[in-house]
């Protein structure tokens, strides 16, 4: 791990400097998703307000993750900010775009090459709630052979890589988390963080959070190792949670494949979405399947049955918006 604070602290101490704007940027127990405290900033002007971190040494192959509520942000149509960025020596390397279209927020990933040469990436939308965020920078390895790569995961999802950059001169020296640059005049509001992490290499993953009564919705984005993400598929509202009328989506999963989605309000959830029409979890077109060992209401009952079963005997999957457990055969030549 390369830093890590999730302002449990009650301050900025852990970085090693700020811009508060006079304590327009705190640690507040309103922007917690995890714990007691997250990061606030509050919006109402075009002043920076950043918490920044100097790297021991620079990277080439750097990682970061973070939760961001946008929190009913105020910003003029189709305009933004950056939310973080990472800097080598002198200049940017990459960053994220917060903006907003209508009702809409987006992130957008940016990136430079070794001219300095800007190079943006593809709009991902934003819940507005806790979103899970988590980037993944890496340097071309040689002159010349331009294989740099960003990518961006939102919720758990990949939903967007910026590659074949020329990179090679590039590192990682700087980090910064907040409202940094380009805010445009007529923004107004305040935004959340908590939860920061970084790490040279891979990936990190979203925070596995073990809920008490009254906390905050747990998890965004499916933890690693487990059939599905929290919480669990269930047909009304958990108990003990404190659900007010907040806006949140609730995703299902069959081990890496997101396969459905349900729009809330408060304890009130849309029919499922689905995202893959049939055969979930089953990797290679040219696979047959058996018929059905049988059908399942709720992914936790299938989940249940995996358990009873055995995970080597039977996958799940979904078919004419059901979900099933399949048993696999050999794939036919």
């Amino acid at each position: 791990m390369i830093f890590s604070d999730g302002f449990e602290s009650g301050t900025l101490s852990a970085w090693d400097w700020t811009e508060t704007d006079s304590g327009d940027l705190s640690v507040s127990s309103q922007a917690a998703f995890h714990g007691t405290y997250g990061l606030k900033a509050v919006i109402d002007d075009t002043n920076n307000l950043t918490a920044g971190h100097w790297l021991s040494a620079s990277e080439t192959h750097y990682s970061a993750r973070f939760y961001l509520h946008p929190n009913s942000l105020s910003v003029p149509d189709s305009n933004g900010m950056y939310v973080f960025a990472v800097i080598g020596e002198p200049n940017y390397v990459a960053g994220l775009f917060l903006s907003k279209s209508g009702s809409t927020y987006t992130l957008m990933p940016a990136t430079y090459n070794d001219d300095v040469t800007w190079i943006g990436g593809n709009t991902v939308v934003l819940n507005n709630f806790w979103n899970f965020i988590e980037v993944e920078w890496k340097a071309a390895t040689a002159a010349g052979a331009n294989n740099g790569y960003y990518k961006l995961w939102v919720n758990g999802v990949l939903a967007d890589t910026i590659s074949n950059i020329d990179s090679d001169t590039l590192v990682v020296a700087s980090e910064y988390l907040g409202v940094l640059t380009d805010i445009p005049a007529g923004t107004s509001g305040t935004l959340y963080f908590d939860a920061f992490e970084s790490r040279r290499g891979s990936t990190i993953g979203p925070l596995t959070l073990r809920p008490s009564g009254g906390a905050k919705l747990a998890v965004l984005a499916k933890p690693a190792g487990r059939m599905a993400g929290l919480p669990k598929s269930r047909s009304a509202a958990l108990p003990n949670y404190s659900y007010g009328a907040m806006t949140w989506t609730k995703y299902y999963f069959a081990g890496t494949s997101r396969i459905a989605s349900r729009a809330c309000s408060g304890t009130t959830c849309s029919a499922p979405t689905y995202t893959l029409t049939d055969h979930v979890s089953i990797n290679s077109t040219t696979a047959r399947l058996d018929q059905p060992e049988r059908g399942c209401q709720r992914q936790q009952d299938c989940r249940d049955a995996l358990h009873r079963l055995g995970r080597s005997a039977l996958q799940l999957g979904q078919r004419a918006h059901r979900l099933y457990l399949y048993r696999p055969i050999q794939q036919r030549p």
